[in-house]
């Protein structure tokens, strides 16, 4: 098939009929913005041997690839409108593989209520998946990184560190790990949970919030570096799971690739003390685990309180692509 019958039979049901799609026929889509409401914008690239390993299964590839999207509105608790897909694909891979692929973002349109408006289909060398993708919020509520004051407290979601240590055992790290912790931290690294419903929440009740995407402690620097801040971090409030906490127990050198490594895709914020009865109804009601690990402070720095109370600057923050 050429690529706009791949386009017809492959990508034109992923716009689930949304109007403003106009049937991936048109040179571009056609949206509204309800009154009273912005536009939220980003996007991400997925690239073959950086983002994702070229043994993966195409179905997680693209799910992962929307994920990490739907992870930014999280973060800014804005609701998805729709997104865009620009797609190199490889001449290796075959018919069925498109189907795959398309079959993933199928799967997570009709979890996350989101369809496909645009984009673009080409050959190359290897597979890379750029995805940008709209939301709404309410006019001048959106949480910015710039957000942070000094006295901040410092909440995090979920747990850190799974996925990044998810993608330790794939490349062949071994460990007393059970099937089902294996298991759990695979899942993790491969299919990300966006966390659309506490961004929103948490919207009027924050300050700063970004999604941990290259690394928790990389991340916070993202913050602090756009607020003029700097952070005090207790090591022993960081959530783990209990695969995570098993294999740091083997091996504290993990502590590093736990809190650096990356694809956690939970939210990082910052709130004014007098938020805490606030936030912890909302962790409360959407069963949504919410720790409380640090301050924001006066200084530049980002200082790691260890258990013993003694404090270091952590040299390296994050994963970097360059």
């Amino acid at each position: 098939m050429n690529e706009f019958e791949r386009i017809e039979k492959f990508f034109k049901p992923l716009t689930r009929g949304h109007r403003g799609a106009l049937g991936l026929r048109d040179d571009a889509a056609l949206l509204d913005v309800p009154e009273g409401c912005e536009m939220v914008v980003s996007a991400d690239m997925s690239v073959e041997g950086v983002h994702f390993r070229k043994e993966d299964e195409l179905e997680n590839i693209a799910c992962k690839a929307l994920r990490v999207n739907l992870s930014d509105m999280a973060a800014k608790g804005a609701k998805p409108l729709g997104y865009f897909l620009s797609l190199c694909w490889p001449g290796r891979l075959r018919e069925s593989d498109m189907k795959a692929f398309a079959g993933g973002l199928a799967h997570d349109g009709d979890a996350f209520d989101i369809s496909l408006l645009g984009g673009d289909l080409t050959a190359g060398e290897q597979l890379t998946i750029a995805v940008t993708i709209l939301g709404i919020i309410a006019k001048d509520s959106m949480p910015l990184r710039s957000n942070a004051e000094a006295g901040d407290d410092i909440y995090v979601s979920g747990t850190i560190g799974d996925g990044a240590l998810g993608l330790l055992l794939l490349e062949g790290r071994q460990s007393a790990l059970s099937t089902q912790e294996r298991r759990y931290l695979h899942q993790r690294y491969f299919l990300p949970t966006p966390r659309l419903e506490l961004g929103r929440a948490l919207v009027g009740n924050i300050g700063a919030s970004i999604d941990v995407s290259d690394g928790l402690l990389g991340d916070l620097e993202h913050i602090c570096k756009a607020s003029g801040v700097g952070a005090r971090i207790f090591e022993a409030r960081i959530p783990l799971s209990r695969a995570a906490g098993t294999m740091l127990a083997e091996d504290d050198s993990l502590l590093e690739r736990i809190l650096t490594g990356g694809d956690d895709y939970e939210i990082l914020f910052c709130a004014a003390p007098a938020q805490r009865a606030a936030i912890d109804k909302i962790g409360s009601e959407l069963r949504t685990p919410l720790a409380r690990i640090g301050e924001i402070a006066k200084n530049s720095d980002i200082a790691l309180i260890r258990p013993d109370g003694n404090e270091t600057i952590p040299a390296t923050k994050s994963f970097r692509h360059f």
